[in-house]
Formats: C-alpha cells, structure tokens, sequence
C-alpha cells in the first residue's frame, strides 16, 4: 500500500502564489489533519512556524511532530508572524460571522490565507483584507492540491483552466 496527502501541495502552492516561504515566520491556527499537512509543507518550505490551537496539548503535540513551537489561542497576540493560515472550520458555513482569531491583530500580517472555502470569502478574509492584508481563499488550495491528485494519478499535466472553472460553476451552485 502507499498513500499520499496532497493538502500540503495546495497550500503551499496557493501561498507561494503571493510569496516566497522561505524565512517567513508563519501563524498556523489549528491543530487537526490539515494543520498538520500545512505545517510540513511550511517546515519543507524553509517558513517557521507556531501552530495555535484551542486546546493547547493538540498544538503542542502537532508542534513536537513537526517541528515548530505552539501555544494556545491566547497565545496569538504574542506572536510575531508575517503569515496567518486558518486551519480551523471557523467561518465555514452556517457559522459565516465567527473569525478564529481577533480581528485586530489581523494588520500584523502581510499575508492571511483562510482554507474553508465555503464561503470562499470568510469574514477573516474580509477583515483581513479590510486590515490591508493580501489574502488566500481556500477555493484556491482545494484547486492546487486536486491539481496534484490528478497529475499524480494521471502522470499527465492537469488542465488547469478546466479545473478551476468547473470547481467555480459547481460551488456556485451549491452554495448560492
């Protein structure tokens, strides 16, 4: 058996669309199975990283497992970071008004990517961008990383452009 996690491969390929990784510190809210695959992307990368969780133990456990440090959600505040990536299911649909973290904190990053996509545009998205931040939706990871199911499974090039337009068609019906 072999297996492969391509959430990592869209993530980073989404962020580094806005930016090179490497020696940028990284705010990683959340401490699940997502959370982890970005972490290793990140780390990969040459980004450092400090993974933020509600339970503190998770993000601890996530950060000895991957190598970067951890805190709390309180601990945000004190983090000094140029990227935020939200890993948590806050703002996904019904709860589109909830945020993972304060809102005024969002201007210290250059840089904030949201993986819900749906609502493509999170309310951290919307005040991030508010705050003067480039954003990343999660429409754009969910596309990067089927791009690398498809080339893995195929050996072919994914039609990108194909991709992307049936994945926008498909959620607007879903969720308008």
């Amino acid at each position: 058996l072999s297996g492969a996690n391509t959430d990592w491969i869209g993530a980073v390929k989404a962020l580094e669309e806005k930016t090179a990784l490497k020696g940028k510190r990284v705010l990683v809210v959340g401490a699940g199975g997502s959370a982890r695959a970005v972490c290793a992307g990140l780390i990969e990368r040459g980004a450092a990283v400090h993974v933020a969780n509600r339970t503190e133990e998770k993000a601890r456990r996530l950060a000895e497992a991957t190598g970067c440090s951890s805190g709390g959600l309180d601990s945000v505040r004190d983090v000094s970071a140029d990227i935020l990536v939200n890993t948590t299911s806050v703002g996904m649909k019904p709860e589109v008004e909830s945020m993972p973290v304060p809102a005024d904190i969002l201007g210290r990053f250059s840089l904030v990517m949201d993986i819900v996509y749906a609502p493509v545009e999170t309310m951290l998205l919307k005040r991030a961008a508010e705050a003067g931040c480039e954003t990343v939706n999660g429409l754009r990871m969910l596309l990067l990383q089927a791009v690398a199911q498809f080339e893995m499974w195929t050996g072919r090039d994914a039609p990108l452009a194909v991709m992307e337009k049936v994945l926008e068609t498909s959620l607007k019906k879903k969720y308008q």
